[in-house]
């Protein structure tokens, strides 16, 4: 009797161990999508049709790199259909790569509700990383879940004070100019005789 409790429990630890490492696999985050390389002015839609409640769960993620310093907007949302299609708690962010594959990332900015839809944005992108945007939730339909989106890339602008500091030597250099010029059309005066000559 000792023998078949030990068996038991044996099999019962291999059993959690062996839940425990597909659990893991099953909402881990996949890469469902690539944008390829994005470059200032591209922008697109895109569209997924996903059944596998724990991958989206653990997060499906549309992969793109770019060549420059960029700034990239998105909007996503979800295709409801009634009970058919549809996903509940649906959810968008902006991610950078940091393992391999998107087995660890970070978490650069969040999707903002605006109007029943999801948006975000992210100035800084540089070159030489791998982002995505990752997309989380539950499934509710029966057959699955949708969702569909768009993004647009676009160059980094200056920031105001590379502007200010512009207009500020552009300003510097007219006073110089004007002042060069004051010096150069001012009439010479005869030297003054000494007094008591």
């Amino acid at each position: 009797m000792g023998r078949i409790n030990a068996a038991r429990i044996y099999g019962f630890v291999i059993g959690l161990f062996a839940f425990a490492i597909l659990a893991s696999g099953a909402n881990a985050t996949v890469v469902v999508g690539n944008l390829g390389n994005l470059q200032p002015g591209d922008s697109d839609s895109f569209a997924q049709f996903t059944t596998n409640s724990a991958q989206l769960a653990g997060g499906e993620i549309i992969d793109f790199t770019v060549n420059s310093e960029t700034v990239i907007g998105a909007a996503a949302t979800t295709v409801n259909l009634g009970p058919i299609i549809g996903i509940g708690n649906f959810a968008v962010s902006l991610v950078e790569n940091t393992g391999t594959d998107f087995s660890s990332f970070n978490t650069l900015v969040l999707g903002m509700f605006n109007g029943g839809v999801l948006t975000l944005s992210y100035s800084g992108l540089t070159n030489g990383k791998t982002y995505g945007l990752l997309f989380t939730g539950v499934i509710t339909g029966s057959v699955g879940g949708a969702y569909a989106g768009t993004y647009a890339v676009s160059a980094v602008p200056l920031p105001p004070a590379v502007w200010l500091f512009l207009s500020a030597l552009i300003g510097l250099a007219g006073v110089a100019r004007r002042k060069r010029k004051r010096i150069i059309d001012m009439p010479i005066r005869p030297k003054e005789a000494p007094l008591g000559a």
